[in-house]
C-alpha cells in the first residue's frame, strides 16, 4: 500500500504542477478571447480548455463551457466566425466575421495580451511575496585578474557605486556594463574585519557574452564574481586522517565545532583557529548520497541529514591552510569525477565516479579547465590521451580516445568538439543573497512592469538568434519541457513557480503573436491585408494559408518533441 500510496505522490508531484500552470495559462488566454467577444456582443458558442472529447461541460445562456481530454491548449468558439457558413440576417449583428475590422482585431489581440498582462501580475505578487537573488557580496577574486589588481577581494561586499546604494548583483552588473571606460568608485566592505575602503576601478570595454542582447560591447571587470567554491570536498587517500575518521568524497562539511563554513577559502583558516587547545575537529557534515551533490550546502538542510564526524588533530600541525588539508587528505573536488556519461570513451576504458584526475600525457594537471583544454585539442592522428587518475589511494593510468560530439556552448549554440564524457564536481556557491520585496503594491506593480518587459526583451530576442541560427533549433522545447520546468519550480518554492509561469506566459504571449497562420498573429496578418486591400483574402487563399501554418505547427511541435526525447534519452 505505502509503494501505490508513493506512486501516486509522485504522480501528483509530476502532473500537478504542470496541469496547474498550463491550465491558467491557457485559461487566461482564452478568458481573453472571451471577454472581449462578449463585450464586441459576438455570441461565443463554446468556450474549452482542452481538445478532444470532453470531460466536464455546463451550458449558461448561449455558451457551453467545457474541459476536454487533451490539456494542451484551447478555444473560443465564435458565432459566424466560419467565412463559408450563411448567416442569417436577424443573427448578422451576433456574427463574428460581420463585425468591423477594429472589434476582429481587439478580439484576436485579447489572448496574447492578456497572457502579457497576466505574466505582469505574476511578477507583481512575486514582488510583494518575495524572491532572494543574488546580492552584493564577492566570490573566489583570483590573483592577476583585473579585479585583484584593482583592490577587491574575496568575500568583500559593495555597498555603494559612485555614491549610489547598490544592493543586488544585477545593479552591480548594470553599472559595470553601461560605463565602459569611465573610472567607478567602489565602497567595499571586508569581509574578515568589516573595515570599509573605496576601490577605483574602470571597466574594460568588451565582447558581449550574453547572446541575448542587443548590445554587443559592454563593460567588464574580468576577475568580479559571486561565485566562490564550496567546502564540497574529495578523500582521494583511503588511509588518510580524513578518510579513517569516516569523510568522503563528495561528502560537503557545514561546520566546524559548531561555526558555519560556507566556502572552501575559509576551511582551512576555519581549522586552524578551532584547533588549539583541542584534540578533535567535531565537524557538521552533509553526507553524500550517491546521486546529487548539493549545490547550496547551508541552504535548505535537512538536519537529518547531517552526521558529525570527529576528526583527529595532527600533532604536527602546519601553520598553512593548504598544507594542513593536504595533510589531512582533503582536497578540492573539482578534479574528482562527478558522472561518467554511460557509454562514453571514458566509461568505456574504465573511469568511474570519484576517480581523481591527476595528469594527462603524462603532465600533472591543477584545475580543470586544463582537462577541457587538452581534451579539446586531441588530434586524431595521436590516437590516444594517456589518463592518469587515483582511485583508493592507488595510481592508475588508462588510454582514452576521445569522441567527436556536437556539445551546447555558453551562446545556447552548438559546438563540434572532442569529448571524453566526464563531469567534475565543480560546486559554487554564493554569498548573502538578498530579499527583494515590495510590500507598497504600486511598488511591486512597477517591478512586475519592468520584469515583464526584461523578459518579453529576452524572449523576442531569442527568436531573432533562432531566425538568425546564432541559437540551435536543438534548444526548442514541446510539453515535455514545460512539465520538467513546472515540477522543478514547483519543488523550489512558490515564488520560482510564479516566475516560472510569468516567463511561459510572455512566451505564449510572443508565440500567438508570430505571423502564422492558425496562431493569433496569422489572423491578425489577414487582417492587416483587409485593412490594406479594402476587403478580405479570398476563402481559398485563406485555407492555403491555413493549411500551410498547420503543417509549419505540427512540423515545429513533432520537432520539438523529438529535442526532448533525445535529451531525455541522452541523460539516461
Amino acid at each position: 500500500m505505502d509503494v501505490v500510496i508513493q506512486f501516486l505522490h509522485r504522480v501528483l508531484l509530476d502532473v500537478g504542477p504542470f496541469c496547474l500552470m498550463l491550465g491558467l495559462l491557457i485559461f487566461v488566454h482564452e478568458l481573453g478571447h472571451y471577454l472581449v467577444a462578449v463585450l464586441s456582443g459576438v455570441r461565443v458558442e463554446t468556450f474549452s480548455l482542452g481538445f478532444g472529447r470532453k470531460i466536464f461541460s455546463f451550458k449558461r445562456g448561449p455558451t457551453t463551457y467545457k474541459i476536454a481530454i487533451i490539456p494542451l491548449g484551447g478555444y473560443v468558439k465564435m458565432y459566424g466566425d466560419d467565412p463559408s457558413a450563411e448567416i442569417p440576417e436577424a443573427e448578422r449583428r451576433y456574427a463574428f466575421l460581420k463585425k468591423p475590422l477594429l472589434p476582429r482585431t481587439a478580439i484576436v489581440l485579447a489572448g496574447p495580451l492578456m497572457n502579457l498582462i497576466f505574466a505582469v501580475l505574476l511578477f507583481m505578487a512575486v514582488g510583494m511575496i518575495g524572491q532572494e537573488v543574488p546580492g552584493t557580496q564577492l566570490g573566489d577574486i583570483a590573483p592577476q585578474t583585473m579585479a585583484y589588481a584593482a583592490g577587491f577581494r574575496s568575500g568583500d561586499q559593495i555597498k555603494t557605486i559612485d555614491g549610489s546604494p547598490v544592493f543586488k548583483w544585477q545593479d552591480v552588473k548594470n553599472d559595470i556594463e553601461s560605463h565602459p571606460g569611465k573610472q567607478l568608485r567602489f565602497e567595499v566592505k571586508g569581509a574578515h574585519d568589516g573595515s570599509t575602503r573605496m576601490v577605483l576601478a574602470t571597466p574594460k570595454l568588451e565582447k558581449n557574452g550574453f547572446l541575448f542582447s542587443f548590445k554587443n560591447r559592454i563593460g567588464k571587470i574580468n576577475g568580479l564574481t559571486t561565485n566562490s567554491d564550496s567546502t564540497t570536498i574529495g578523500v582521494a587517500n583511503p588511509n588518510s586522517i580524513a578518510a579513517k575518521a569516516g569523510l568522503h568524497t563528495f561528502d560537503i562539511i557545514e561546520k566546524i565545532d559548531g561555526k558555519s563554513v560556507m566556502f572552501w577559502r575559509d576551511l582551512g583558516p576555519l581549522l586552524l583557529k578551532t584547533a588549539p587547545g583541542h584534540k578533535v575537529w567535531n565537524l557538521t557534515v552533509q553526507p553524500y548520497n550517491g546521486q546529487s551533490v548539493n549545490s547550496s550546502p547551508t541552504e535548505g538542510s535537512s538536519s537529518a541529514k547531517l552526521m558529525t564526524i570527529k576528526l583527529k588533530i595532527p600533532s604536527a600541525l602546519s601553520a598553512q591552510p593548504t598544507k594542513l588539508l593536504k595533510q589531512l587528505g582533503i582536497d578540492r573536488s573539482d578534479m574528482f569525477l562527478l558522472a561518467v556519461k554511460r557509454g562514453s570513451p571514458a566509461a568505456k576504458a574504465g573511469l568511474k565516479v570519484g576517480d581523481k584526475m591527476v595528469a594527462i600525457n603524462h603532465l600533472e594537471l591543477q584545475k580543470w579547465q586544463q582537462v577541457l583544454e587538452d581534451v579539446k585539442s586531441f588530434r586524431p592522428q595521436d590516437k590516444t590521451m594517456a589518463f592518469t587518475i587515483l582511485r583508493n589511494g592507488k595510481l592508475m593510468q588508462f588510454n582514452i580516445t576521445p569522441m567527436l560530439v556536437s556539445l551546447p556552448t555558453g551562446q545556447g549554440t552548438n559546438a563540434k568538439r572532442y569529448a571524453v564524457g566526464v563531469l567534475p564536481a565543480v560546486i559554487y556557491v554564493t554569498g548573502n543573497g538578498y530579499l527583494e520585496k515590495y510590500k507598497n503594491p504600486v511598488r511591486a506593480f512597477v517591478f512586475g512592469v519592468k520584469s515583464a518587459y526584461h523578459w518579453t526583451k529576452i524572449i523576442a530576442i531569442s527568436f531573432l538568434r533562432l531566425v538568425q541560427d546564432k541559437v540551435s533549433a536543438r534548444n526548442l522545447g514541446s510539453v515535455i519541457s514545460i512539465g520538467r520546468i513546472a515540477t522543478r519550480s514547483y519543488e523550489a518554492g512558490l515564488t520560482a513557480f510564479l516566475r516560472m509561469m510569468s516567463i511561459i506566459s510572455i512566451d505564449l504571449f510572443l508565440l500567438n503573436l508570430l505571423p502564422v497562420p492558425v496562431l493569433d498573429g496569422g489572423h491578425l496578418l489577414f487582417f492587416a491585408i483587409e485593412a490594406v486591400k479594402g476587403a478580405p483574402l479570398s476563402l481559398r487563399k485563406m485555407e492555403i494559408a491555413q493549411q500551410v501554418g498547420l503543417v509549419l505547427l505540427l512540423s515545429l511541435m513533432i520537432f520539438a518533441l523529438f529535442n526532448d526525447i533525445s535529451h531525455l534519452m541522452s541523460s539516461w
